[in-house]
This record gives C-alpha cells, structure tokens and sequence, in this order.
C-alpha cells in the first residue's frame, strides 16, 4: 500500500532544503515538493495527501488562494504553515492548522509533521468527526508572543529578566499573571507586584500556558459564553490539578504540565462555539450546563465531542503528549482505567470532579465509577480543596 504524501509548497526558493534532504524513509509518509500553488492544487486532486506544509511568506498571493482552495476540498487535509514574522498576524492564516515561525528547526517542522500525520489518520478511522472538522472555519494559533517567549526560553543565555520583558507587552496578559501568582493556589505571605518574581513562581511551562489560554480567551468569539465564569473554572481545574500532582511526587515539568493541562482542558469548548454559534449552544442548553450531559450529545452527533477537539489542537501545536492525554481523556476514564493512566491524567480528571463538586456544575448524580474514583483519592487532597478552592475562585 503506497504512503500518503506531505506536500511541500516551497513559495520561496530553498526555504525548506534542509527537510528535502530530512532522511524520511521510516515514516508513515512520504514527501513531494513543488514550488507554486498551481502544481499543489494538481497534486493534490491526483494523490492522497495528509498534510500539507507551506511557507507563508512576505507576499500573501504567492500563498493564500490555495489555501482558502485547500480549506474547501472535498477530503480534510492538515494545513501546516512556516510563516515569516510580517506573515504571522495576517488574518488569512486562520485557514491554517498550525503555525511554525521561519527561524523553527527542521526537527521542529518534521515533529509537526508527525503530530499532523498523526491527527489526519485518527480523523480517517473517525468520518463523523472528520466531517466536523471541515466544518470548523477557525481553528485557532498560538499568538506570535508565545513564539518570541520559546525563542528566548530555549536561547543558550535565557533568563526570567527578559521574559518578563516580552511578557511586559501585554498589559492584560501581565494582569492575569499577576492574578494567578496570587491565587489561594500559591498560598504565598506577601502579595506578589512583581513580574519577573511571578514568572519565577509559576514556571515558564504554566507561564506559556497561561500566554495560550489568555490569547485563546481574547481572539475566539464565544456568543452567550460567560468567558470570566470558564476562565475561573479552567484555572481550579488547572490550579488542583498541579496539586494533585505536587502531591503524588510528580517532577517539576509533570506539575506544570498538569497545569498547562488544566488550563486547556476545555479548549474544544470554545472552538466548538466560535465555529458553531447556530448550533453548539443549542447543544448546551440542552445539557443545562452538564458537562458529563453534553460530551455524551456531541458524541451522538458528530461521533466525539469538545475533548477530541481540544486534543487534536494541542496536539498539532506539538504540545507534549501527556498534556493531549489529559485534555483528551478528562471525561473518559472508569474506575479502571484510572488507575492506569498517566499522572497528569490522572489529576486532572480527579480535579474536574473536585471543582465541579465544589462549584455544583454538574446536575446529575456523580457515578459509581467517578464515586469510586473518588475514593481513591488521598484524603489530605479532598480536606485541602475546600480552602483552596474557596480562595481561587473569590
């Protein structure tokens, strides 16, 4: 059976070399490069393509109609953009999955290549939902910041000063830093006003999910969404769930995961609403606001719900396969399964429970197995949420 192709739309000569000369052989893909947009549309009407990598540079007509074309083909095809810093904020690359700055390494651009092969063969055993995809006009991109805050955390003489100092653009963004810094999360003595002391203590991990989920808050329409209510509600999900984790003796990187994780885990929500306004709020009325209520009619629907959504973003934006488990599986686990997930998916299901416990979200009657789920956690975890909730969610 032949492999599936990756496209390569080199708009500007010798812009991706080095990944022609990337030794592919052992991949489940296998590339073609062309070098203008009528060559890929004939390419791709004649072979299977799964994803297509462009560069998006300068000058939008060399890039944008086939993209706007590839958007509208009849079979979904992951669309994956190289974008020039001038290219980043033009309004037409919502047509695209995700977004890589120029400067990325090629290991960068053949990971997502990976993550975008992987999301298109999950999606053809998935027809419903493949479906649902094509119908999704927007799927959102991390903001150009969270580009420039990875260039300086993975620069060799990286450090918090000047991470504050990008962070510092964003007046609103320095705001809900600030406030988490200060939440009942962090039960710290004094109030922190400083930023670079609060990048310090959330972590650059929490700190670019922070970056994401605010961007994603900001950019996304939600009609008849109270944005402020599920912004408090992500942030104890995200806040208990580093908690958890902290307690279970995970490491440094798994708690903030578990945080970044947390902050997220609804991300399909709000991409559902922004690309559904005629009918996704339909659908939460008529679960009266019950999540467990409401993942069970999407599934009907559209054969998988907001959690595979948010999962299959994250997972193009290469964010680490842990924080996609957790997002993926945060409605999903049994008594069983629990017990054999990961830590951060662990937590964060756990923290779901807890925070809807504690704020009365969910109507029905917890289950046997998230009762039994319940039971398994650690007793000084259940008697400190109380406080602890009470004082982030103020």
């Amino acid at each position: 059976m032949d492999k599936p192709y990756v496209l390569v739309v080199e708009t500007k000569k010798g812009v991706f070399q080095e990944l022609l000369s990337w030794n592919t052989r052992d991949k489940p893909w296998k590339i073609k490069a062309v070098t203008d947009i009528r060559s890929a549309v004939g390419f791709v009407r004649q072979h299977e393509v799964a994803v297509v990598v462009i560069y998006c540079g300068e000058d939008p007509d060399s890039w944008q109609p086939f993209l706007t074309w590839l958007k509208g083909y009849e079979s979904v095809v992951i669309r994956l953009s190289v974008a020039a810093q001038e290219a980043q904020t033009d309004p037409a690359l919502v047509e695209i999955h995700p977004i890589l700055a120029a400067n990325c390494s090629t290991r960068e651009l053949v990971s997502a290549i990976d993550r975008g092969f992987q999301a298109w063969a999950w999606l053809q055993e998935r027809p419903m939902m493949e479906a649902l995809l094509a119908e999704l006009r927007y799927l959102p991109s991390p903001p150009s910041l969270y580009f420039a805050l990875r260039e300086e955390i993975n620069s060799p003489g990286s450090d918090l000063r000047r991470v504050a100092a990008l962070l510092a653009r964003d007046a609103s963004l320095v705001a809900r830093l600030l406030r988490v810094a200060n939440s009942g999360f962090y039960a710290r003595p004094r109030q922190i006003t400083n930023l670079q002391e609060a990048v310090g203590l959330l972590g650059l991990d929490l700190v670019l999910g922070i970056v994401l989920s605010a961007h994603l808050f900001d950019h996304l329409p939600a009609p008849g969404l109270n944005l402020e209510e599920l912004w408090k509600h992500n942030f104890a999900v995200a806040g208990m769930a580093q908690y958890i984790a902290r307690m279970k003796g995970c490491s440094p990187e798994l708690i903030n995961a578990a945080g970044l994780a947390g902050l997220l885990h609804d991300l399909g929500s709000l991409v559902l609403l922004a690309n559904l306004p005629g009918s996704y709020p339909g659908l939460i009325r008529k679960s009266q606001a019950d999540e467990r209520q409401l993942i069970q009619l999407e599934r009907k629907q559209w054969g998988g719900g907001h959690a595979e959504v948010g999962a299959m973003v994250l997972s193009l934006w290469n964010i680490s396969d842990p924080v996609v488990e957790a997002v993926a599986l945060h409605h999903d686990l049994d008594a069983d399964s629990f017990q054999q997930a990961q830590p951060i998916t662990q937590a964060v299901f756990v923290s779901e429970l807890l925070v809807n416990e504690f704020t009365n979200q969910t109507r029905q009657a917890v289950t046997e197995d998230e009762s039994d789920i319940l039971s398994l956690v650690d007793p000084t975890i259940r008697s400190a949420c109380v406080p602890m909730l009470a004082a982030a969610l103020k």
